[in-house]
């Protein structure tokens, strides 16, 4: 009996109720962890020190991967990554590739940065998803290599 339920149109029906169901929830779920990061805010996390820091701490971290070099491989890496509520980077990814070397390198230098001020909307420290470029350009001092 149980064979002959599986294949009458009642279960089927059933069956894609429940699949349905359990996505819908695995969704909101999902949507409940993303909603807690915010893209926006009315104060924007910041590197400590300002933008002239930061530039400073890319430049003065950065190693121009030995195969890129050897490639003549330029141009604009996007990190996206999430400063929590403690300023603390988390969860740094590729948002925009040159190539996986470069790529590895941009990651590096995020996971390699101190602490940033967190952003803050309406008094209250949030965690916000912030984009950074970082642009790798070849010049003919170029000496800081792996």
């Amino acid at each position: 009996m149980l064979f002959k339920m599986k294949s009458t149109p009642f279960f089927k029906c059933f069956l894609g109720f429940i699949l349905l169901f359990t996505f819908k929830e695995l969704d909101a779920q999902e949507i409940k962890a993303k909603k807690d990061v915010y893209t926006v805010v009315e104060k924007m996390p910041h590197y400590v020190g300002g933008d002239q820091a930061l530039l400073k701490f890319i430049k003065g971290n950065l190693k121009y991967p030995k195969k890129a070099l050897e490639e003549k491989t330029e141009g604009i890496v996007f990190v996206k990554f999430i400063i929590n509520k403690k300023g603390k980077i988390t969860d740094p990814k590729i948002l925009v590739s040159v190539s996986p070397q470069i790529d590895e390198e941009a990651l590096r230098i995020v996971k390699k940065m101190p602490k940033w001020e967190a952003g803050e909307n309406q008094n209250t420290k949030v965690a916000v998803q912030f984009n950074l470029p970082i642009r790798f350009k070849l010049n003919t001092t170029t000496k800081n290599t792996n």
